[in-house]
């Protein structure tokens, strides 16, 4: 009779065991997806599928392959058009307000 019993218990323990397993394994698998698409990184729902939280850590150390948008340097002579081109357009104003007559 305690034998039955201890039998019993041992199978839902096991099967307990079983299931946190699988889900753990499923809960790894999706991760490792869900933090490989923001990194725009296709392939690693197979990290955690294969490794697991192992797969999920990997992942999470690679780098992000999402293109970064440059944006051009000037150089000192672009620089100093641009600079120079709003003193002239400055001085147009200026200009154009004095023959107007001046600020009102």
């Amino acid at each position: 009779m305690i034998s039955a019993a201890t039998n019993g218990g041992d199978a839902a323990v096991g099967f307990v065991f079983i299931a946190i397993c699988i889900a753990s394994w499923i809960g790894s698998t999706y991760v490792a997806f869900r933090i490989g698409r923001s990194k725009n990184r296709h392939l690693s729902l197979l990290w955690g599928f294969f490794l697991g939280w192992i797969g999920v850590i990997i992942v999470a150390c690679q780098r992000d392959l999402t293109p970064v948008e440059t944006v051009p340097m000037k150089t000192a002579d672009e620089i100093e058009v641009t600079r120079l081109e709003t003193q002239i357009k400055l001085a147009e104003l200026r200009r154009r307000v004095a023959a107007a007559g001046g600020v009102s």
